[in-house]
C-alpha cells in the first residue's frame, strides 16, 4: 500500500475524542462571548498539577476504565473536595439554547464552571486522585 492508502484507511478516533474536541473548540469560541464573564483570571494561567482537561478525563475513562475522579471547587463560603463517580457521557448542550455543555452525570458545574476547558472566571478543577486533589486544596 502507498502512503495515500494508508491515510485513506487509517483508523478512525474513538468517538469520545471527536465529541471532546467538539465540545473544547465549542467552548472556546461560541462559550466565551456566550454569556458576560468577569475576567478575574487569564485564561492561559497555570493549571494546578494534576488537574485534567476534558481530554484527559475522557482518556483515562476510555482507556484506563476510571471511573472516580475528585473536584475541588468553591462552594458558597467554602471550598469543597468531593469525589464524583462519572459515566463517561458528555451532554453537548448549546448556549445559544440555554444550557451549557455538561458532564452527563454531574450537573453542579458545568464543563467549562470545572476548568475541564480553561475559563476566565472560577478555580474549580477535576483530578483523576484524592491526593491530587488535597494538594490543590490545600494551597487555596
Amino acid at each position: 500500500m502507498s502512503s495515500a492508502d494508508d491515510i485513506l484507511f487509517e483508523p478512525l478516533p474513538p468517538q469520545w475524542k471527536k465529541l471532546a474536541n467538539d465540545i473544547d473548540n465549542y467552548i472556546r469560541t461560541v462559550g466565551v462571548t456566550a454569556k458576560p464573564m468577569r475576567l478575574i483570571y487569564s485564561m492561559d494561567r497555570v493549571r494546578p498539577e494534576g488537574s485534567l482537561t476534558l481530554h484527559d478525563m475522557m482518556r483515562l475513562y476510555h482507556d484506563s476504565g476510571q471511573k472516580q475522579f475528585f473536584i475541588v471547587s468553591w462552594g458558597r463560603f467554602t471550598r469543597v473536595l468531593e469525589p464524583m463517580m462519572f459515566d463517561g457521557t458528555l451532554q453537548f448542550h448549546r448556549y445559544e439554547d440555554g444550557l451549557p455543555p455538561m458532564l452527563g452525570n454531574y450537573s453542579r458545574h458545568s464543563i467549562r464552571d470545572l476548568n475541564l476547558v480553561p475559563n476566565t472566571y472560577s478555580l474549580h478543577y477535576v483530578f483523576d486522585t484524592e491526593e491530587a486533589a488535597r494538594v490543590y486544596f490545600k494551597t487555596l
